[in-house]
């Protein structure tokens, strides 16, 4: 075969690739239209996700460090504010292709038509994660939430350690792996 790599380095981590879609694919967590992305050379994650968000629950107005693997003892509800509504969240996810700081996602977030998360918008789309702990660990989410004197608060889930209440300085550089998250501005 003309230009074969059968057998190297590049050839098995092709056959890996493809089979984490094929497998992405049959059990749902990876649609045809995102695929087609990815053959496209285009992110997968971008793809929109629309979920209900109940910003009434209980589980807002508190925070329960033994839901977390780590709540930063400096953080407080009143750093996670939450719209009480429920409403229709369209969620928007994005690696970047360097180490971007945090005050770059801020700005990510705040593009044309889109906004940052609240918690429970966060908290929601983390709890529906189809990734395995292994996948968590090679590309942990994160949810910028509120921007407050120099650092933002964030809910993150990582394999590692699980989901983490937390907050950075905007100058932060986050590794290149991370997913970031952030909502499509309604309509009404």
């Amino acid at each position: 075969m003309e230009n074969s790599t059968i057998g190297n380095t590049r050839d098995s981590e092709y056959l890996r690739v493809v089979a984490d879609i094929t497998t992405k694919l049959a059990n749902g967590s990876l649609t045809l239209e995102s695929a087609k992305l990815y053959a496209k050379k285009q992110n997968p994650f971008a793809t929109p996700t629309r979920l209900t968000v109940d910003g009434s629950n209980p589980r807002w107005q508190s925070i329960r460090t033994e839901d977390y693997y780590y709540v930063n003892a400096r953080l407080s509800v009143a750093d996670f504010p939450v719209a009480l509504a429920t409403r229709e969240v369209e969620y928007d996810v994005r690696t970047f292709d360097h180490d971007p700081t945090t005050q770059e996602v801020v700005d990510w977030q705040n593009e044309p038509g889109f906004r940052p998360l609240d918690r429970a918008e966060s908290e929601t789309y983390l709890d529906t994660v189809p990734d395995t702990k292994s996948d968590l660990g090679k590309s942990p989410i994160v949810c910028l939430c509120t921007v407050f004197g120099g650092h933002v608060a964030f809910v993150g889930l990582s394999g590692g350690g699980g989901r983490s209440l937390d907050r950075n300085q905007l100058d932060y550089r986050w590794n290149r792996s991370y997913r970031f998250v952030r909502a499509r501005k309604s309509e009404l």
